[in-house]
């Protein structure tokens, strides 16, 4: 199925999914700059306290970048799809998504009955 979208419409998507996609690689990239492993300074006047503390910070910077680059992969997912016939279509039910839930979830790759 194709999705019926006219070309305002898609690039109104569109322009959903970019600046969703520039604000996840914003906040990737200072996250990346915030992470204490970044400073190698850090290896030599840390106390110990110091360190577990780091290591802590580090992990949760890493699982949070982990998890917007995830985010990330869908909007990009989306952004390619906009340039075919395949946007705004169920990736399960192959059925077209309602315009409410894109304008609200862009990148979403179901209906919301079939996300898992």
């Amino acid at each position: 199925m194709t999705a019926v979208f006219d070309k305002k419409q898609l690039q109104e998507f569109k322009n959903l999914l970019v600046s969703k996609q520039k604000s996840l690689e914003k906040d990737i990239d200072q996250l990346k700059k915030s992470d204490p492993f970044v400073d190698p300074a850090r290896l030599i006047d840390n106390a110990l306290e110091d360190d577990v503390q780091e290591q802590g910070d580090h992990e949760r910077i890493q699982s949070e970048i982990q998890n917007l680059q995830t985010q990330l992969a869908l909007v990009e997912h989306a952004l390619r799809k906009t340039d075919g016939d395949t946007y705004g279509i169920c990736e399960k039910s192959g059925e077209q998504i309602p315009v409410e839930r894109l304008r609200l979830v862009p990148e979403a790759r179901c209906k919301v009955e079939y996300e898992d």
